[in-house]
């Protein structure tokens, strides 16, 4: 074995605490780091977009993650959803997202809603002291309720759209709920929130917004299965796949972060 003879000081190897976030330290600041970890985002749906969100915010080093989702993992996630495995087939949703999270970063506060937000009660499911709301739902009535809420207590929320039917992920962009286009769902939940919340006709709500304008394309007439394909209106289905779905999660992610930090970039 050859001997050092530099002279140099042995080099230390950090604490694995103190490893987990160092890139996001050396890129964000030892200031901007210690915010996101005393942070507390709220993550409402946690399917082909909502997993890849929980899981960019967890590995970003935020501190308190609050999942929400009724759903079980099932064998049609398995080409989108981050915590869709063999070994998570059955398991709730927040569950398996939990035991990710858990192996990122033990550290975390994770807390889990093991049901569907309900549009009449949105508040029954409407955590408390969070910096932050992720809607990735993909219930119009559900995703307007949020938003509302969101809204009139003042809560940062961004919303993500439609990722089905989608084949070009360099196509998604970020601009305000008010301005999306080529997105029904948006279209509806735009509809809502004006017709029952109250929300006005304008360009700009001050709701950040992560959507596409690439058409749909439908693959086939809606059918009851477990093919991983998302239903929408008009009796037709639209196929996914994991590099659009996770664009939309990590913008939304991204998205959150600068509001976290009130940062321009």
């Amino acid at each position: 074995m050859s001997e050092d003879r530099s002279g140099a000081e042995p080099r230390r190897a950090r604490p694995l605490a103190e490893e987990r976030f160092l890139g996001v330290e050396r890129l964000l600041g030892p200031r901007d780091a210690a915010r996101l970890a005393r942070a507390a985002v709220c993550v409402a749906g946690l399917g082909g977009v909502g997993s890849w969100v929980v899981e960019s915010l967890a590995r970003t080093g935020v501190g308190r993650l609050v999942l929400i989702d009724g759903d079980v993992v099932r064998p049609g996630n398995l080409n989108r959803q981050l915590h869709a495995l063999e070994t998570t087939i059955g398991l709730p949703k927040t569950e398996a997202m939990a035991r990710r999270i858990a192996q990122i970063n033990p550290r975390a506060c994770v807390e889990t809603k093991i049901a569907f937000l309900d549009p009449e009660d949105p508040e029954a499911l409407f955590p408390e002291a969070v910096d932050a709301v992720v809607d990735a739902i993909d219930h119009p009535a559900a995703k307007a309720a949020l938003i509302a809420r969101c809204k009139a207590r003042g809560v940062p929320v961004v919303v993500s759209g439609g990722a089905g039917g989608r084949v070009a992920p360099h196509l998604v962009r970020v601009s305000d709920l008010a301005a999306s286009d080529h997105d029904p769902l948006l279209a509806r939940v735009r509809k809502l929130l004006r017709r029952r919340y109250g929300f006005p006709r304008r360009r700009s709500w001050g709701i950040r917004c992560v959507w596409s304008p690439e058409p749909m394309t439908a693959s086939s007439p809606a059918a009851s299965d477990d093919s991983g394909m998302l239903q929408e209106s008009q009796g037709r289905v639209y196929g996914t796949v994991s590099f659009v779905t996770g664009v939309f999660g990590l913008l939304c992610a991204a998205e959150t972060v600068r509001l976290l930090l009130d940062a321009s970039w």
